[in-house]
Formats: C-alpha cells, sequence, structure tokens
C-alpha cells in the first residue's frame, strides 16, 4: 500500500473507523464527552464577556455571579475532560488489543507465504511497537480534534461579532498553516536521515548480536567496536541536525501567534474606537482568536498525527487484509466433514509455486502417491523438496495444479479436519515453553499421560525418556533450550505422531541425530507410521534405501523416480548424487 496515496489513506481511515466503531457504547460515550466538553469551553469566554459588560456597569452581583459561573464551568469541563480521556484510552486499549489478537491470529492461520513476504522481526513489529505507536497516535489525534470542535463552534460566534477581524484572523491563521507545512519540509530531510541512521545501527546491533559466537571465536571484537562507533556517531549527528531544526518550530510558531494576536486587538481597538463594536465583544474576539490561532498553528502537528496513525495502521491492515487460508478457492465452500482414513492416498497435478519475490519453486510437478506408501524426496539443495512439502501440507498457496487427498483438492478439507490428517515435521522444530508432555500435547490436547507414554515405548525411547529431569514432566525451557539440538528433533517427530495423522511430512527428520540414534528413531518410526502415508526429505541418501519410491527433483521438477535399486541401476542424476554421497562419507 502506497502510505502516500490520498485513496489508500481514507481506505485506512475506514477500516480504523469501523475498528473502533465496534465499541459503541465507549465511542458514543466518548463523542457526548467531547462535544459537552467542546460546549462548556466555548461558553466560557462568552461568560467573561459578560462580566466585562457587569464591571463596565459596576454590577457587583453579576461579577459574583460570573465568578460563580467561571468556578462552575472549570469543574464541569475537568470533570467532562476526566471522562473524555478515560472513555479515549479504553476504546484505543480496547481496539489495539483486538488488532493485536487478529494479527497473531492471521499469523498463525497465514500460509508460509505470508511469513516469507512479512519475516518474523516485522510480525513482531507491527503487532507490539507499530500498534502501540498508532493507539498514541490516534489519542494524540483525539486532542487535537477536541481542539478543532471549539475552534468549529467559535467561528460562527466571531463572524456575528465582525466578519472583518474573523477574516483577518483566519488570514493570519492561513500564513501561520502555510509557514509551519514549509518549515517541516525543510525539517523532513533531516528526519528522514536520523531514522535511517538510527534504523542502520537497529540492524547492525541485531546482526552482531545473531553472530556474537563467530566474532568471539575470531577475536573480532575491536573491528566490529569501530564499527558500531562509526553508526553510532553517524546516527547521533544526524539525529542532533534533526532535533535541532524541529526545536525552531515552536518558537516561529509562537512569534506567528503573538503577531496575529496584535494584528487582531490593534484591529478591535479601532473598531471598538469608532463605536462599532463593544468591549465585551472586543475581548471575546480576542480570546476566541487566540483559541484559533494556537489551535491552527497545530494543524501541521494534526496532519502529522493523521499521517502517523494512517501509516501505522495501513502497515497493519496490510498483513490483515491477507488473512485467509492458502489456496482457499474464491467462493468456494469447504465439503461435509468426512472421517478419514488411517492412510490418505496423495496427488500432485500439475503443481506449480512460486515464492512472492518471484522464484519459481515448483514447476508443473504431478505424483501419486499411494495409501500407505512410503515416498523419498532427494536431490541437491535448492531443487524444491521443501516447497514441495510445504505445498502438499497447505502451508504455501499455488500458483497453479492441484494437490489432492483421497481424490478432494486441499481447499476443500475442513480446516481441522486437515490438520487432524496432515503431520508435518520442518527441518527446526519450534518448541514452546512448558514441560514435555505441554509440547507432545500441541497436535492432540486430548492425549493422556499414559498415551504419551505408550508412544514413546512403542518408539523406544523409553530410556531416552528416563535421561530427562522429570520425564514428561521436564522443562524443555523457552524454545526447547533445555535441550539439545537432537533432543528437540526427537520431540518433534514424536508431537508428529502423537495425533496419529494419516499423511506424515518429514523434512530431513534425522537431521540434528548421531548415527546411533538416528537408526533407532528411523526403525520405530517406521514401525509407528505402518498405517500411514508417508512423505520424506533426506539428504543423507543411505537413510532411504528401504523406502517404496525414490522422486529426483531438479529446478524444481521431477527428473527421476524409482527404488533405490533401479535407480541405480538407471545410472542417471540419482547415481552420481549416491557416489558423490559415498564420496563425502569415506572423507568423513
Amino acid at each position: 500500500m502506497n502510505n502516500g496515496d490520498g485513496a489508500d489513506r481514507v481506505t485506512v481511515g475506514r477500516q480504523a473507523l469501523a475498528r473502533f466503531c465496534r465499541e459503541r457504547r465507549l465511542a458514543l460515550g466518548l463523542l457526548t464527552a467531547s462535544l459537552g466538553m467542546a460546549l462548556v469551553s466555548a461558553a466560557f469566554p462568552v461568560a467573561v464577556a459578560y462580566g466585562v459588560d457587569a464591571a463596565t456597569r459596576s454590577d457587583r452581583r453579576a461579577v459574583w455571579t460570573l465568578a460563580v459561573t467561571a468556578v462552575a464551568i472549570g469543574v464541569v469541563v475537568w470533570a467532562l475532560n476526566w471522562i473524555r480521556v478515560h472513555l479515549a484510552r479504553r476504546l484505543i486499549a480496547r481496539t489495539v488489543l483486538e488488532l493485536r489478537l487478529d494479527l497473531l491470529r492471521c499469523a498463525l492461520r497465514g500460509g508460509l507465504d505470508l511469513h516469507d513476504r512479512y519475516p518474523r522481526s516485522t510480525l513482531l513489529s507491527r503487532a507490539t511497537h507499530e500498534l502501540d505507536e498508532f493507539g498514541e497516535s490516534v489519542f494524540r489525534l483525539l486532542e487535537l480534534a477536541q481542539q478543532v470542535i471549539v475552534v468549529a463552534l467559535l467561528l460562527p460566534l466571531m463572524l456575528v461579532l465582525d466578519w472583518r477581524l474573523t477574516i483577518l484572523t483566519l488570514l493570519c491563521g492561513a500564513l501561520i498553516i502555510l509557514v509551519g507545512r514549509v518549515f517541516r519540509r525543510y525539517t523532513a530531510a533531516s528526519a528522514a536521515r536520523a531514522a535511517a541512521d538510527a534504523g542502520a545501527v537497529s540492524s547492525l546491533v541485531q546482526e552482531l548480536t545473531a553472530g556474537l559466537r563467530v566474532i568471539q571465536s575470531y577475536r573480532a571484537q575491536d573491528l566490529l567496536d569501530e564499527a558500531v562507533g562509526r553508526a553510532n556517531r553517524a546516527a547521533a549527528a544526524s539525529w542532533h541536525s534533526a532535533m535541532t531544526r524541529a526545536a525552531l518550530l515552536m518558537p516561529i510558531m509562537a512569534v506567528l501567534v503573538g503577531l496575529a494576536m496584535a494584528g487582531v486587538v490593534w484591529g478591535g481597538g479601532l473598531l471598538v474606537g469608532a463605536a462599532v463594536i463593544g468591549v465585551s465583544a472586543w475581548y471575546l474576539f480576542v480570546v476566541a482568536a487566540d483559541r484559533i490561532s494556537w489551535t491552527l498553528s497545530s494543524a501541521g502537528a494534526l496532519e502529522a498525527q493523521v499521517q502517523q496513525a494512517a501509516a501505522n495502521a495501513a502497515r497493519v491492515f496490510e498483513i490483515l487484509d491477507r488473512d485467509e487460508r492458502p489456496g482457499t478457492l474464491p467462493g468456494e465452500e469447504h465439503s461435509p466433514r468426512r472421517p478419514a482414513a488411517r492412510a490418505v492416498e496423495l496427488s500432485l497435478d500439475q503443481v506449480r509455486l512460486r515464492y512472492h519475490n518471484g522464484t519459481e519453486a515448483l514447476r508443473g510437478v504431478s505424483l501419486r502417491v499411494p495409501a500407505g506408501s512410503r515416498i523419498g524426496l532427494v536431490g541437491r539443495s535448492g531443487t524444491g523438496k521443501s516447497s514441495l512439502i510445504k505445498a502438499v501440507a497447505g502451508l504455501h498457496p499455488l500458483a497453479g495444479g492441484a494437490v489432492l487427498l483421497d481424490g478432494m483438492p486441499l481447499p476443500r478439507w475442513p480446516e481441522p479436519e486437515l490438520r487432524r490428517v496432515v503431520a508435518y515435521l520442518p527441518q527446526r522444530p519450534q518448541l514452546f515453553s512448558g514441560t514435555l508432555a505441554d509440547n507432545l500435547r500441541l497436535t492432540r490436547p486430548t492425549a493422556t499421560d499414559d498415551d504419551l507414554l505408550q508412544l514413546i515405548h512403542r518408539a523406544g525411547l523409553a530410556d531416552w525418556l528416563a535421561t530427562l529431569p522429570g520425564g514428561l514432566r521436564a522443562d524443555v525451557g523457552p524454545g526447547g533450550a533445555g535441550l539439545s539440538a537432537g533432543q528437540r528433533q526427537i520431540v518433534g517427530i514424536l508431537r508428529a505422531l502423537v495425533k496419529e495423522p494419516g499423511l506424515v511430512l518429514l523434512d530431513e527428520p534425522a537431521a540434528h541425530l548421531d548415527s546411533s540414534t538416528e537408526k533407532h528413531l528411523r526403525e520405530a518410526m517406521w514401525s509407528l507410521l505402518d498405517q500411514a502415508t508417508c512423505l520424506v526429505i533426506a539428504h543423507r541418501l543411505d537413510t532411504v534405501r528401504e523406502l517404496d519410491l525414490l522422486v529426483l527433483l531438479d529446478a524444481g521438477r521431477i527428473v527421476e523416480q524409482g527404488t533405490h535399486d533401479e535407480l541405480l541401476n538407471a545410472d542417471g542424476t540419482y547415481a552420481a548424487l549416491h557416489a558423490d554421497h559415498l564420496v563425502g562419507a569415506i572423507r568423513a
């Protein structure tokens, strides 16, 4: 979305307004309090003007009445302002919370193309920092809008008092707005440089933090200290320049407002001397003109808040607008829920997959996998194996073709049923804070401890479980930090098997495992999956000899398929890949 485009900004504004209007009672209460406060605030200078007339007539009773009225107005304005701020904060907090939850739901439901387009750091920033900024921008916008409402109420009164002074005030206000816009353009370049330099420092720190072990191993701290210092000095210099220029804005505005008020006071004095208006009207005009001048001087801030709020909202709605299940066909209804077979048949018909950067990962892949078969995907890195797994799992929208389970396209499967039938294990399984049992139950929350223990014993991993303090109650730590890489891989495999899926997709399941553990777990895994269809990616070719069929991919296409022996006898690409593997194993 181009945030500078007026039509887009209007669209975003409507989306944001619709979000706020979901809390109808809060929104209505806020509107009522804002209008009430504006009316009472506008009444204050009128009451004071009446008091000026009373003072010129030496009417003490009227003066005392004015004093009491002024105090009462002040109390009412304070109370209404407290209510207004309270309602505004609650409305914004609830709306931001709902947006944050929707963004989280979108991230959880979205396909991998969403995460390819928006990295984890971007999603985190949108859900936290940018939404918080959006809320604060909206609150400041409401504060400025409150002043605009008061001005809107005072303008008709000013026109009634004297149209000439009103035009003079508006012309001064227009000059103030023009100077403010020109000045902000003057400071925009320095502000952009400061933001860019600050972003460079942030990126550098993130990069250095991620590569801390490499830095320490090469003793490169001094060299990197110099780089960090240089980036920080540049950021500090640009920030100082931007702040120095920005600090000139308010003094300039104060001078312009002062000149405008001097003009109004001078012009009003001439009209009073000519008996065109009275002293009370003159005072009322001066007070109203002062309020209008300062509000107009804040017009640039109002525009900036609108732009900031719109920009933050646009970045959030950009993601929310993509909230749809990968591969869902427009207007297509899901088929009725039906029980799935223990093992499902998998078919791929001219499947094409393209990433958001234009890379075509799969180019017309067709394959039929009978129910209960074990298929291995082999090939060099970057040939499309992991992309094929993601397409079959329904985690990435297709650019063409179809993936069918038991003859039914993925978009026709109800989402809960699809996730129950298909189990996907990526190369690096993600664990979550909690116990081992908590992580295993992620795919089947109703599984009991006995169910988990039975699965672990069937896999022949009872001795492995005994090595964990607390067994099923062992704390895995944030992201599984309390376990080794191999242990995390075992937990990931067990978690995929807990729900007894009909189709299992394994992306290099032997990664991070030593050869002894890998061999033992592979035998147990095939035993546990004797009634499921399996699609396995393997880089270690000695792990796929016993599979029913091997499929060799190259540049997103299937170039060979057959059993291990058949492909070796064909003396093609697979045979060459196998020979390279043997040479590598001997050298190792």
